[in-house]
């Protein structure tokens, strides 16, 4: 075939992504400047729902194995004292985070590069659709939310030079954080927890309670 398609998210997706920055910025900077590019820098595109609401679609983004903790019991002696501890890790399912990652790497592509080799001509086309997805379901999973309400949502994308992105607007974001709870003591531990884990802690039982 004369045309060539270029990785850019597998095993040399980064290396390549970056040569196609450095080769490909310039004309796109130049043809945004001169009002060729079927789409303006820095205004905003809304996206029309999809069939399957933005963030529930498992083909654009597939959801992550569940994860288990699991308790190690350990002891430790000093001395004549024998002290028993407990930590928990966190462990995944083999099979099924093997699944995930063939989904993660067979998704549809935000961005795609190719090259044709008798135009001589090097054409990169996005797909918008996939990238508000990935965004969504960081903001709809694991939250209990309804389809109406998930529908409700309003996604919108934009081009921007990369110079210009500066930093994400989080000021429209609360974090909560655990300064008002109760520090809640744990038993068994080897070390105690910090001021700020044991409230934490009373935060994370005060919500599942």
């Amino acid at each position: 075939s004369d045309v060539v398609t270029i990785d850019l998210y597998r095993k040399m997706g980064s290396q390549n992504a970056k040569k196609l920055s450095i080769v490909a910025a310039p004309s796109l900077l130049k043809y945004a400047a001169e009002g060729l590019l079927p789409l303006d820098l820095l205004r905003w595109y809304k996206l029309a729902q999809p069939e399957k609401s933005f963030g529930l679609c498992e083909t654009n983004y597939p959801s992550r194995p569940v994860e288990k903790w699991t308790a190690v019991k350990s002891i430790a002696k000093r001395g004549k004292t024998t002290t028993e501890s407990v930590k928990y890790e966190r462990e995944f399912d083999a099979k099924e985070s093997s699944d995930f990652y063939q989904k993660l790497m067979n998704r549809p592509s935000a961005f795609e590069a190719s090259i044709n080799k008798a135009s001589g001509r090097l054409i990169i086309r996005m797909n918008p659709l996939v990238a508000g997805h990935q965004a969504a379901a960081h903001l709809v999973r694991g939250r209990g939310l309804g389809e109406d309400f998930v529908r409700s949502i309003d996604v919108s994308y934009s081009l921007s030079e990369l110079s210009r992105m500066g930093e994400p607007k989080t000021k429209e974001f609360h974090v909560p954080n655990s300064d008002a709870f109760e520090e809640t003591p744990v038993d068994g531990m080897e070390l105690p927890l910090y001021s700020r884990q044991a409230k934490a802690l009373t935060r994370m039982r005060d919500i599942e309670a």
